[in-house]
């Protein structure tokens, strides 16, 4: 049995291999436009498990390794604090620490995500980009109303019917810089509007294949999909619940 700590760049991959006794079997470096060539560095070792710290690099190395037989354990970066604050920092200490927490069971582990499930997250999260950009546009047209004492509900804000309220009691009221606001805002949501619709309806057709994927209700604070229970890939344990039992 062997344990390896793999420390991932965008440009290289440190690597650290240790036996089941915690000797170093393997240590090296591995250029990320070669993925075979990582296979192959790690094909002696069997059987062999991994871990990788949860960042932006961790998906395409658990594509890579998993389909190979390799077991993967994606670890919580933000709870790994033997490594954030070890004496000497470096790629190879810190493949090497990965590698011995490993083999010891301390690795505080998260719930790595196929490539579908991570697929159908992008959608939410992109559309959650946008959402709160279009509610921060939204704010600050309310302040503008504000300031001169004009009370709009904040449900009726992205309604077009409102479009005409504006035109015969904000604008007369309203400053030069106030209207020209108001106006980018308007024009900015309006962009945003059918962007986010669009998104929607990926996320309900994706959803609809997916048994994984989590339940839906109505959020007015949020737009029309919300999650009723939803961790990002990163923060949700192995140990969390099944997401037909959420």
């Amino acid at each position: 049995m062997y344990f390896s700590g793999l420390d991932a760049h965008l440009r290289y991959v440190t690597v650290a291999v240790l036996d089941r006794l915690g000797g170093v079997a393997l240590e090296t470096t591995v250029p990320t436009r070669e993925p075979d060539r990582l296979l192959a560095v790690l094909a002696p070792f069997r059987p062999l498990e991994v871990v990788v710290e949860t960042c932006p690099f961790w998906p395409w190395l658990y594509d890579l390794l998993v389909p190979a037989g390799i077991g993967f354990h994606l670890a919580h970066a933000k709870a790994l604090r033997a490594i954030a604050t070890a004496p000497q920092k470096s790629d190879a200490v810190d493949a090497r620490l990965l590698a011995r927490m490993l083999l010891s069971g301390l690795i505080p582990e998260a719930y790595p995500r196929s490539a579908d499930q991570r697929e159908l997250l992008r959608l939410l999260r992109h559309r959650t980009a946008l959402v709160r950009f279009r509610t921060r546009l939204a704010g600050r047209i309310h302040s503008q109303l504000h300031q001169q004492r004009l009370s709009l509900p904040r449900e009726k804000l992205l309604r077009r019917a409102t479009r005409a309220w504006f035109e015969a009691t904000a604008w007369p009221r309203l400053t030069v810089e106030q209207r020209a606001i108001v106006t980018t805002h308007v024009e900015l949501i309006d962009h945003l509007t059918p962007l986010i619709r669009a998104l929607e309806r990926r996320i309900a057709a994706a959803a609809a294949g997916d048994a994984t994927a989590p339940c839906w209700r109505r959020s007015p604070a949020s737009g029309r999909i919300g999650a009723c229970s939803w961790l990002p890939s990163s923060c949700r344990s192995r140990a969390s619940p099944a997401p037909s039992t959420w």
